[in-house]
């Protein structure tokens, strides 16, 4: 029997803010090729639920909580993850968010939080991941990215800088762990019907589809499996000599005039 480029059999996968949004969906994506698939974030009880549907469905899950804020629970992540398993062979670093403020209005301390949050914990956890991969010699870390890095969003402006750190930290990390048979890829993501959007949209009284309409080539938002798909490729045999590469995963880009 043919095995499929996406099967990910025996791989055991780590994927960071995997209780719900993308991550989740990225979680579940995973456990169907075969992985076993770690769940980790600060909500315990969005954890847990996330597991029960995937074991629900017949396969391997496993929540931790921890707040990748903080760069010595990023690196016990990760150590636990090997001490369980005996390996990693998967890292999505999904997690993330952002706070809207006035550009003025932008403090010290919320800067260095969306920092911590959206890039720090990038390179921390896959600096610690990189290690028991190596001892491998095969690996591969998903980077997750946003449209807020390429597009001005000055409410954004410390989550789109953060952001864009990720992309230029994948092209660093992928330079620098290629020889060990690691590939580091990203992915850019647009507007895409996460709880996040849909809690920003009714916000404002707005649909995710018509604000998302005006920005891609689609004309709509994207949804979560959207995403999580491309992460799956990206983290399978199927793309064993990309690395380095940001996928944009946006709905295309938007058009300008009538020709």
């Amino acid at each position: 029997m043919t095995v499929s480029p996406l099967d990910l059999s025996d791989n055991v996968a780590l994927v960071t803010g995997g209780g719900t949004g993308i991550g989740k969906a990225t979680a579940r994506a995973l456990a169907e090729r075969g992985a076993t698939v770690v769940v980790a974030s600060r909500k315990t009880h969005h954890l847990e639920d996330a597991v029960k549907e995937i074991e629900a469905a017949g396969h391997s899950a496993w929540a931790h909580t921890a707040d990748i804020r903080e760069s010595q629970q990023c690196r016990q992540l990760i150590r636990d993850v090997v001490d369980r398993y005996g390996r990693i062979d998967i890292l999505v670093n999904n997690a993330g968010g952002s706070k809207s403020f006035e550009f003025e209005a932008w403090t010290d301390d919320e800067i260095d939080n969306s920092i911590a949050l959206n890039m720090r914990s990038v390179f921390v956890l896959s600096q610690e991941a990189a290690v028991a991969m190596a001892a491998r010699r095969s690996g591969n870390i998903v980077n997750i990215s946003s449209i807020a890095s390429e597009v001005a969003m000055p409410g954004l402006g410390p989550y789109g800088m953060a952001k864009a750190g990720v992309i230029s930290l994948t092209r660093a990390m992928a330079a620098r762990y290629g020889p060990d048979g690691i590939r580091v890829n990203c992915i850019c993501v647009g507007f895409v019907k996460s709880e996040g959007l849909r809690r920003a949209m009714e916000a404002i009284g707005r649909d995710a589809d018509e604000v998302a309409g005006g920005s891609n080539a689609l004309r709509r938002a994207g949804i979560t499996t959207e995403v999580a798909e491309p992460v799956v490729f990206l983290a399978s045999p199927a793309a064993s000599f990309i690395t380095g590469e940001t996928i944009h995963v946006t709905g295309g880009p938007p058009i300008i005039g009538p020709w």
